[in-house]
């Protein structure tokens, strides 16, 4: 009963490896990309007057 199990355990392994080298891998996309990041900066400037002027500052 145990050799039947290692034999099991055994084909699993290798098939597992054989499975393995067929997965392709995925390309990632950068997600720490700030997607306003344009428009805040654009928007930024005007904001500061404004609120410089109202502020008195």
């Amino acid at each position: 009963m145990a050799v039947n199990l290692l034999k099991k355990n055994s084909l699993a392994l290798v098939a597992s490896l054989l499975l393995a080298g067929h997965v392709q891998a995925t390309e990632l996309l950068n997600s720490s990309y700030d997607v306003s990041r344009e428009l805040f900066a654009a928007l930024n400037p005007p904001f500061e007057q404004q609120w410089a002027k109202d502020n008195g500052g």
